[in-house]
């Protein structure tokens, strides 16, 4: 198995699902089964329905007996994520990430989007989105997905595009975001495209209010 098919499993295991991280490595034995790789304690992922929270652990101990470096790589990238989203992970936000080829990981916490490499955090890019971001894919040196832009014309999500290299924001808006004032604007933006936005925080909350069903009288 490689490090690269290993890490989106080890991600969802630290940060995600843990039903879901154990399907995954599971399905990564039972590939490596089938191209001819065999490790002492491998049976347990072949067998019928579903496995229980000992079995999983099973098979990840023999992951870490077994591949070693790989699993130390995993560990530094996770330590990286947590490290640097602690205060988000603390106040109960969930991160989403994709994994890259080059086994770096792209993170978010939806508000910023982040890439370590090898536990190393390589870019991060600012504020840009109010609350909430998706990632779809990397495609031809871009990370693509979505952010939330509750007074777009046409939805609350907009396509959002970043430079894979060194997180450029291609297609999106940077958010500034400052304490209010009485004589100060409390929300700014900046977007990638020429696009102007008037009366962003109102809206903004307008439509959040709105989309979490609450129902706003005087």
């Amino acid at each position: 198995m490689k490090t690269v098919d290993l890490l989106s499993a080890y991600m969802e295991m630290e940060f995600g699902s843990a039903v879901i991280a154990c399907a995954r490595l599971r399905a990564l034995i039972n590939e490596a089964l089938d191209q001819g790789e065999w490790h002492d304690g491998f049976d347990v992922a072949v067998k019928k329905g579903e496995l229980d929270h000992y079995e999983c652990a099973e098979l990840w101990d023999i992951v870490r007996r077994d591949y070693p470096e790989s699993v130390q790589r995993l560990a530094r990238n996770v330590i990286g994520v947590r490290s640097h989203f602690e205060s988000a992970l603390r106040i109960g936000m969930r991160i989403k990430w994709l994994v890259a080829d080059d086994e770096s990981v792209i993170v978010t916490e939806g508000l910023h989007v982040a890439r370590f490499v090898d536990g190393a955090l390589l870019w991060v890019t600012k504020r840009i989105s109010w609350d909430g971001i998706y990632l779809t894919s990397i495609t031809d040196g871009e990370v693509l997905g979505e952010w939330y832009c509750p007074d777009s014309r046409a939805d609350d999500w907009c396509p959002l595009r970043l430079a894979f290299a060194d997180g450029t924001l291609l297609e999106g808006e940077e958010i500034h975001w400052q304490s209010p004032k009485a004589d100060s604007t409390p929300m700014t933006t900046n977007r990638a495209s020429d696009r102007s936005f008037g009366l962003r925080f109102l809206r903004a909350l307008w439509s959040k209010w709105i989309k979490r069903g609450y129902d706003i009288r005087k």
